[in-house]
């Protein structure tokens, strides 16, 4: 069987699948484990990040990119002239915070087909006009006998592909890491004969506040089989197994957290062999108890406190 996961990671890693196609696949694993974070970075890159009062990551940063002033002189005569940030007046220079590109990926990587010129963004006539007005008092780089008329900024080509090509790998680390954990991880559930089964009415929400932070603080609420809701707060962090396993302690019985704790000890406090074969052995004996989907809940859960604790 080929799991949700396995097939967004081969189309993360084919280069001929466009990106925002392979985010969308990405998109429906974030969905089915419910991990907020998780959606709203796939959904920023999906959509752009819009509006100003969202951050847009450090990797779509425009501050590196180059002014080009183009001057009209006497005769048609005509210059061009790169400058870089530190060159522009203070004043004429985009503000740092707001340097940086909102388009969603797929206008980024449709950008980085011209393989002959790389594109451009255009400074609007006020800006030219005041930058004329600075050239004359001394304040600004100015060409004798030419005037400036019209200024615009260069993205480099293969900066625009850079980006494309961090959010592609972003996005295959995740799941990766989500994978070797527990590979059905973000399946819909199947009964015994194979076929897609009824949802149930499980209901899981998990809440990461970072996924690559110092921290990971998970809280989950659900409701199996019509039984009484239960409300799970734990919080992990990198590297505190003692966090993890009392994490643990709060959805698995005390002989299970004593087979994760070994498993633990077997792989170096790591995610390892044992610790795969523990969560296999654990879906199966509660898959046979409760149900798929509810331990779909379960493994998503182990899942993310085993992601916020052993992150590396």
């Amino acid at each position: 069987m080929t799991f949700t996961i396995t097939r967004a990671i081969e189309t993360l890693s084919d280069p001929n699948v466009q990106i925002e196609h392979a985010l969308r696949q990405c998109l429906v694993v974030a969905k089915r484990i419910q991990s907020d974070p998780m959606v709203e970075w796939v959904k920023g890159e999906l959509q752009g990040y819009g509006s100003p009062d969202v951050k847009s990551p450090n990797y779509r940063s425009t501050l590196f990119a180059p002014y080009r002033l183009t001057f009209h002189g006497p005769m048609g005569a005509s210059l061009r002239q790169s400058l870089s940030r530190s060159d522009i007046p203070e004043s004429l220079r985009v503000p740092a915070e707001a340097d940086f590109l909102r388009q969603p990926v797929a206008e980024v990587s449709a950008l980085t087909r011209d393989r002959e010129n790389s594109p451009e963004l255009s400074l609007p006539l006020i800006w030219v006009d005041e930058f004329r007005r600075l050239g004359n008092e001394g304040k600004a780089p100015r060409v004798e006998m030419m005037e400036l008329a019209s200024a615009c900024r260069v993205l480099p080509r293969t900066h625009l592909e850079g980006i494309v090509d961090r959010v592609r790998t972003s996005a295959l680390e995740l799941l990766l890491e989500l994978e070797a954990i527990d590979p059905s991880v973000g399946d819909v559930g199947k009964d015994a004969e194979g076929t897609r089964g009824e949802a149930r009415s499980v209901s899981l929400q998990i809440i990461t506040q970072n996924i690559y932070g110092d921290r990971a603080s998970v809280v989950s609420q659900g409701q199996v089989d019509g039984a009484a809701s239960v409300a799970i707060d734990a919080r992990v962090t990198p590297g505190d197994r003692e966090g993890l396993l009392d994490a643990a302690a709060k959805l698995l019985e005390p002989d299970q957290v004593a087979d994760l704790r070994q498993a633990l000890d077997e792989d170096g406090n790591t995610v390892g062999e044992s610790t795969r074969s523990f969560l296999t052995k654990l879906r199966d004996g509660a898959a046979e108890a409760s149900g798929q989907a509810a331990v779909s809940g379960l493994t998503a859960l182990l899942t993310q406190f085993l992601g916020g604790t052993f992150p590396w």
